[in-house]
Parts: structure tokens; C-alpha cells; sequence
């Protein structure tokens, strides 16, 4: 038996002057929530069973960002194909 493989894209985006969190899961369809900022970096969002943490490069640009679940898992930032 295979083990089951999900891939998971996370989209942060600004709407009415607030962050948004939105995410797409194969099989489990997609929620977005409103982050809302807990500390320096760190928003906690509805829809999201832990906080997050953006995650900067040496010139200070947003590179990725970290979830804080029980496996903490990094998310690269990619470019919008919008």
C-alpha cells in the first residue's frame, strides 16, 4: 500500500485592507479566513487549527511562511500566476 500524498497550496491575499488566508487541499475542499496579527510575524486565522509565522530573507522580503501545528511545515512563497 501507497502511502497517501496530498498537495497543499496556501494563498495569502489582501482584501479590504486585511490579510486573507485561503487554502486548497485535494479531497477536503477550501476555507479562507482573515489573519489576524498576534505578535511580530505571527497571525493566528479562523479556519486554521494553529498560528503562522512569515518567514523573512536576508533583504527583509517575505520568503515563506511556518504553520504551528503539532508537525510544524514551511511554505515557500511563489510568484501569483494571476
Amino acid at each position: 500500500m501507497l502511502p497517501l500524498r496530498r498537495t497543499l497550496t496556501m494563498v495569502i491575499r489582501l482584501k479590504d485592507k486585511k490579510l486573507w488566508i485561503s487554502g486548497h487541499m485535494t479531497k477536503e475542499g477550501s476555507n479562507e479566513g482573515k489573519l489576524i496579527p498576534v505578535g511580530k510575524n505571527e497571525f493566528n486565522a479562523s479556519g486554521l487549527p494553529s498560528p503562522i509565522t512569515f518567514i523573512k530573507d536576508a533583504s527583509g522580503k517575505i520568503s515563506s511562511f511556518m504553520d504551528h501545528d503539532l508537525v510544524p511545515f514551511t511554505f515557500k512563497k511563489v510568484k501569483n500566476t494571476q
